[in-house]
Parts: C-alpha cells; sequence; structure tokens
C-alpha cells in the first residue's frame, strides 16, 4: 500500500505518541518530558530511563539510545512493516485510508470501501466471539475438565488472559444465541465458520462445541479466526476457521501480535507446529517465538519472518509428520535469503512436552546449538547413502530442488562444498548436474541480481518520503552529529549553526544531506520546529540519532555551553575539512607530477589556501608546538 506524503503527516499529527507509549509504560510527568521503565524488550530497565517529549512527540531512552517518532515507535513494538504503521494509526485516529492508497497490498488495500467496511464487521464479529468463549472459560469451576486441562498444561492465568484463551460450551446454540441477542450479522457469522446452517434450512448452529479456543490474531490485533481443540479422544484434535476474507492460514502465524518485537530484538525466530508449543515456550521464557496453524510453513511464512530477523530455528515434532514439514520449510526460507537451523527434540517430544520433563534452560540450549536446516536435511538424505554412483546421483535428485532455492549465491557455495564432500565428488560435477538438471541452476534471485538495497542518496537528492529508504547516518563523526542534534534542539542553536555554513564541511554524506533538508524544511515552515525531529526520525537510520538532544549530556546545557559546544563542534568539523581536502589535493598533485605534467600552479595554490585557512582553527596545544 502506497501513501501520499500529505497523508502520511496527516496522520503523525493527528497521534499521539504518548497515549500510544503509554499502553506499553507508565510514565510520570517531568515538564515537557514524560519518563518511565523502558518498554522494548532488548533493555532490561530497572529504574526509569524512557523519555516521551509531549512537544516534539518524539521518544528517547537513555539507557538503549532508540529514540524515533510515533511509526517508528509503532513498527518496533508491533512488528509493522511502515505501510502497516500508517493504516494502523490512520484507523486508530479514525482517519478514512485515501483512495490513492488502494492500489497496493495492505490490510484494507485494493478493496473498495463496501469490501472494507465488511472486513471491518468481519474483525468485530471475530472479536465478540473471542470476548464470549473467554468469559465461558472463566465462569467455569476450578474443577472443570477445561480447567484442569489448562493446568496440566502449566498454562498459569496470565498466560490465558494474555492470549485470550476461552472455551467453546458443549452446545449447539450458545454462541449463535449470544449474537442474536447483540444483532450479530448471521451471514457475515457464517463467511467466517463460527456458526452453520442447518441442513433443512431452518437456523444455524455453533461451529466450535466443546473445545479450547484459541483466538488468533494478526499483527495488527485484529482478531481474524481461530482453533479450537477437542478435550476428548475424537478427531479431528484441531479445528481451525475456514478461509475467509479476513482469514488465510498459511500467510499468519498464532502469537506474532506479541512476539514480533521479541524476535526482532533478539534477532531470531523459533517455529513450532502449534498452539499448546507456543504457549509452553512463551510462557517459559523463550518469547521470540510463533507457530503455524496445522499447516507446513509456507513461502508467504517465510516472507513474513524476514521483515523481523533472518534467523530462524525450525522447531517441529520428532514424529514423521513433523519431520516431512521441517523439510518442506527449507526452501522457502532459503529462497527468502533467511539463515534457517533445524531442531528435532530427543524421543520423538514435542516441545511442550520437553519442557514439562526438561525444563525450559535444556531446549533453550538445544535451541543456540541447532544445527543449519541445510545440513540436518543433508545428513536425512545421507540415512541410507552407500556411496555407489547410482546414491549420488539419487541423493543430487533429492536435494538439487532445495539447492536451487537459495537465494544467497555465497551460502549457496557453502552448500554445494557441503555436498560435495559428503558425497566425495568435486563442485564442478555438481554445477555441471544441477546445471543440465535444473536449466541453468544455481539460480540467481531476482532481487538480489538487482540489488535490495536502495543506492545511498547524494547530497543534491530531494527530501524522502516516510515510505522509501532510510538516510543512512551509520558511524557518524561525533562533531557533526551533535550539530545536527544542537540544531533539532532550539531555534537559535538552528540559526547559529546555519549561519556558520560549517554544513557544507561535513565530511559525511548522510549527515551533510540531512542538515540541509533541516534548514529548508524550517525555512519553508518555521511554526514547525518543535516538530522537526518527529518528522525526519522515520526518514533516517538509524533514528535514533536524532535522539541525542534529548539526552542529558545535551539537554542540560545552558546557553553559554551550547555556545561554546556548537563554537567546538564548528572547528573540529572544519579541521577535519581542511585535512581530508589537503589530502585529496596532495593526491591529485602526485599523480600530476608522476604523468610528467608541469603546471602544478594550481594546486599548490589550493594547498596553500586551505593551510592558511587551517592555521587559526588549530588549538592551542597544536600551535603552540608548531
Amino acid at each position: 500500500m502506497k501513501f501520499s506524503q500529505d497523508f502520511i503527516e496527516k496522520v503523525r499529527e493527528s497521534t499521539n505518541l504518548l497515549d500510544i507509549a503509554s499502553q506499553y509504560t507508565q510514565l510520570k510527568r517531568t515538564g515537557h518530558n514524560h519518563v518511565g521503565v523502558c518498554p522494548f524488550p532488548d533493555h532490561n530497565d530497572k529504574t526509569p530511563s524512557f523519555s516521551v517529549n509531549e512537544v516534539k512527540q518524539l521518544y528517547y531512552c537513555f539507557g538503549c539510545k532508540k529514540a524515533g517518532n510515533v511509526y517508528t515507535f509503532v513498527q518496533a513494538l508491533q512488528g509493522l512493516s511502515f505501510p502497516e504503521a500508517v493504516e494502523h494509526l490512520a484507523q486508530r485516529a479514525g482517519l478514512a485510508l485515501p483512495a490513492e492508497s488502494q492500489e497496493g497490498a495492505g490490510v484494507l488495500g485494493g478493496f473498495g470501501a463496501k469490501e472494507r467496511e465488511e472486513r471491518k464487521l468481519l474483525w468485530r464479529i471475530n472479536e465478540f466471539s473471542s470476548q464470549f468463549y473467554h468469559q465461558q472459560l472463566l465462569r467455569l469451576p476450578l474443577d472443570h475438565p477445561v480447567r484442569e486441562y489448562l493446568k496440566s498444561r502449566g498454562l498459569t492465568a496470565e498466560m490465558i488472559a494474555k492470549f485470550q484463551i476461552g472455551y467453546a460450551p458443549n452446545s449447539w446454540q450458545s454462541l449463535l444465541q449470544a449474537m442474536e441477542r447483540q444483532k450479530v450479522p448471521l451471514a457475515q457469522a457464517q463467511h467466517l465458520g463460527l456458526i452453520k446452517a442447518r441442513s433443512q434450512g431452518d437456523g444455524f448452529y455453533d461451529v466450535f462445541r466443546h473445545r479450547v479456543m484459541f483466538p488468533i490474531v494478526s499483527p495488527q490485533g485484529r482478531y481474524i479466526g481461530f482453533g479450537g481443540r477437542v478435550l476428548g479422544a475424537e478427531l479431528p484434535k484441531y479445528i481451525n476457521s475456514p478461509e475467509s476474507k479476513i482469514f488465510h492460514k498459511g500467510r499468519i502465524f498464532y502469537g506474532l501480535h506479541e512476539t514480533a518485537k521479541f524476535i526482532s530484538s533478539k534477532d531470531l525466530a523459533v517455529v513450532v507446529e502449534g498452539y499448546t508449543d507456543f504457549l509452553s515456550l512463551y510462557q517459559a521464557g523463550i518469547t521470540n517465538v510463533v507457530a503455524v496453524l496445522g499447516t507446513a510453513l509456507t513461502a508467504d511464512h517465510a516472507r513474513l519472518l524476514k521483515r523481523y530477523t533472518r534467523h530462524v530455528v525450525v522447531l517441529f515434532d520428532g514424529d514423521g509428520a513433523g519431520q516431512a514439514a521441517a523439510e518442506k520449510s527449507l526452501s522457502f526460507l532459503l529462497a527468502e535469503g533467511l539463515f534457517p537451523r533445524a531442531l528435532t527434540l530427543p524421543q520423538k517430544l514435542d516441545p511442550d512436552e520437553f519442557i514439562r520433563q526438561k525444563g525450559s534452560e535444556e531446549l533453550l540450549s538445544l535451541v543456540e546449538r541447532a544445527p543449519e536446516l541445510f545440513r540436518w536435511f543433508l545428513d536425512r538424505k545421507l540415512a541410507h547413502y552407500h556411496g555407489t554412483a547410482a546414491d549420488k546421483v539419487s541423493v543430487l535428485d533429492q536435494i538439487g530442488p532445495v539447492l536451487s532455492n537459495v537465494a544467497d549465491q555465497r551460502l549457496r557455495d557453502l552448500y554445494l562444498q557441503q555436498v560435495a564432500e559428503a558425497l566425495e565428488v568435486s563442485s564442478q560435477w555438481i554445477q555441471r548436474s544441477l546445471s543440465s538438471q535444473a536449466s541453468g541452476l544455481p539460480r540467481r534471485d531476482s532481487r538480489q541480481e538487482k540489488g535490495t538495497e536502495a543506492a545511498p542518496l547524494q547530497p543534491s537528492s530531494p527530501e524522502p518520503s516516510e515510505s522509501q529508504a532510510p538516510l543512512s547516518l551509520q558511524n557518524p563523526p561525533k562533531a557533526e552529529l551533535f550539530l545536527v542534534n544542537l540544531a533539532l534542539a532550539r531555534r537559535e542553536y538552528l540559526a547559529q549553526i546555519e549561519a556558520s555554513g560549517v554544513g557544507e564541511q561535513f565530511t559525511h554524506p548522510g549527515l551533510r544531506q540531512l542538515l540541509g533538508w533541516i534548514f529548508e524544511r524550517y525555512r519553508q515552515i518555521p511554526s514547525e520546529f518543535d516538530n522537526l525531529s518527529a518528522y525526519f526520525a522515520s526518514r533516517v537510520e538509524p533514528p535514533s540519532a536524532l535522539g541525542l538532544h534529548m539526552d542529558r549530556q545535551l539537554a542540560d546545557l545552558n546557553r553559554e555551553g551550547a555556545n561554546k559546544l556548537i563554537s567546538d563542534c564548528i572547528q573540529r568539523v572544519q579541521r577535519a575539512y581542511a585535512s581530508t581536502t589537503t589530502k585529496q589535493l596532495a593526491l591529485a598533485l602526485r599523480s600530476q607530477i608522476q604523468m610528467g605534467t608541469t603546471d602544478h600552479q594550481d594546486k599548490l595554490e589550493q594547498i596553500m589556501n586551505v593551510q592558511r585557512k587551517r592555521l587559526p582553527l588549530k588549538p592551542e596545544s597544536e600551535s603552540s608546538e608548531a
């Protein structure tokens, strides 16, 4: 989904970062700032170090140094892409999505107004049903078999509440009657698979009966479906909601709405097969986990995981079905450029059983030592290998389709080498065999050929929208970074820095470009000075580079201290620029001499001019030594 810059700004201006942040941590007011414990999962904050500036609509953590605006905050803590964050906040603010955005592929993109409203209705019906099932569970006596089952799984009341686990009563019309009382449209409820029409055509009945209910929630927090586990021995053991306008089980993970932030912060996703496995791992402290919904991992799943991490551990059951599902996932994961590993638990235990028998620390240790999924896959194919020529061809025929899907050329080369060593053949033989087998293998991913990263922005390029590739501020010179943050701190500092002309002498191309954008936007809209930090936070990487002026090191400076720091930073930038320029001119002069040219006067004069300008800039200690 694509949004215009005007709409992106409208959404941000209509959203209060303080309200959003308050959902994740309690904040106490101190002037314009509100301070609390950091909500980011990779920062184990014990004392309040997270600050939200009410005026600038910017957050900053003095501990982990994360910073940004409302978009970067929602993206980080809810695991959303930028377009999804815009859409989510627009819905929250009650803003209708613009017509020009409908050609994209967002949650509501690609649909007309009528169909978008229908999807919203379907989400509400599922949410109503989830609340109904959850309340039915809470009303059961503590010795009820359903309560006993959940207790046997080790699920606490906190976990039951967090994931809204419920119970579908052993009745044909309990949910139906609740819907009729609330005038829920039954045709839509039937489309969602919650109720079904009787064969005689005289009404409906509940689909889920006498089952533990697991609501399935999208990363945006919308209720899109259910999984129901039977309590007796009858089959099927699990039933999921059917495919619908809002539910496609091959594109969603159970629990991702709660665990996306942990997956991103730990840079690892553990994928399990079912609801109870997920809940057991999560409760045991392995929170970077997701579950597939009773289906094999798909290409859509792999693309979804890639948003949060490139590192994946597939932890499927040790039975034949689980191992087959792990094998099938390999090609999808490798095709997306991910680095998959595999974990098979001993004694064919599933993760839930293993945790209850061995404990979470033992499982975490196994996760950390899990071998590469390709190596695990290769070893399985070599289980009955005897080294004959026919065996070599047979194994290669099974491995070839997987190798053809490896998007990363470097990884493919290493895998080819592993296969060659295992089969005791040359890499060249494998390459020739695969080429004839698959018409030009190894295949390169078209995205890799074109390059997935945008070319670095040039100093003359226009200010980017938030949906474009962010401007890189990696490895910035400290003096230049301080000057950019001081320009964002107070209007008078910005004017002082702009008047000095120092921005033209920045050696870091990203900071030089950014400072020019800041000056230009302030000239255009001077009344929006307090909004500059939040405006640019989504346009740079890392956004924390723009939070430095909220750090005490700069925020507590008085006017005199700030003026001295600005002056010192300007001199440091000028000295670095003079030094770099002199070296470049000297190299050019040396090149001319080596080529035998005789006109060196121009380069010599340029070097002399730079040196004359440089002398007053030297610190006193440097001048006295000279």
